[in-house]
């Protein structure tokens, strides 16, 4: 039998991308014989679980986002990454919590603004 050949330093890299980019969300990876499989969402118990409020049943941000490929695991997680951030780029920058997400255009965090004190 034949080992997979994954790429552990790749893979260790973007698990740390993802870990830093997207905190409060969990992340998944496999591999099988075909290629890989990678998953991720906002962990709803998480430091950014009020990303999560006023989200419905089926809404991306509920269901997460997922790749498929013939990769490699490191390729698979990086996809979801960037599914995520660009989702939230576009999507949830003006939504509650968004404020620990680096945002809009000019790519700076926007400052945390206690509840009740004013919307975005």
């Amino acid at each position: 039998m034949l080992g997979w050949n994954t790429d552990t330093k790749d893979l260790a890299k973007v698990v740390a991308k993802i870990e830093t980019a997207l905190p409060g969300f969990w992340w998944l990876v496999g591999q099988r014989s075909i290629g890989a499989h990678a998953a991720c969402s906002v962990d709803g118990a998480g430091c950014q679980a009020d990303l999560l409020e006023g989200v419905k049943a089926g809404d991306l941000l509920d269901s997460g986002f997922g790749c498929k490929t013939r990769g490699s695991p490191g390729e698979a997680l990086r996809a979801v990454m960037q599914q995520a951030l660009e989702f939230l780029r576009k999507n949830r920058c003006a939504a509650k919590g968004a404020s620990r997400r680096r945002c809009g255009v000019h790519g700076r965090a926007r400052k945390r603004i206690p509840p009740g004190r004013a919307r975005w």
